[in-house]
């Protein structure tokens, strides 16, 4: 993914790659949602400010509640 993105990035970006450290290895329901929101959120509030944040998942209610921040 980090490959792709430096492709499409405009110059002098950097693209920073990062792994939550928290929640389930897989979405199977409603808990395991809501255990991996706290990551993706806590990983966003951790780290540097950033132009943007690319979220490599789907469904995941923060990527809803993140792009309307």
């Amino acid at each position: 993914m980090g490959d792709t993105a430096r492709t499409v990035a405009a110059a002098g970006r950097d693209i920073v790659l990062t792994t939550s450290r928290s929640g389930a290895a897989s979405i199977e329901g409603h808990y395991d949602e809501a255990l991996s929101n706290l990551g993706v959120i806590d990983e966003i509030a951790q780290g540097e400010p950033a132009d943007a944040y690319i979220i490599a998942a789907s469904a995941i209610p923060a990527c809803r509640t993140s792009w309307s921040a």
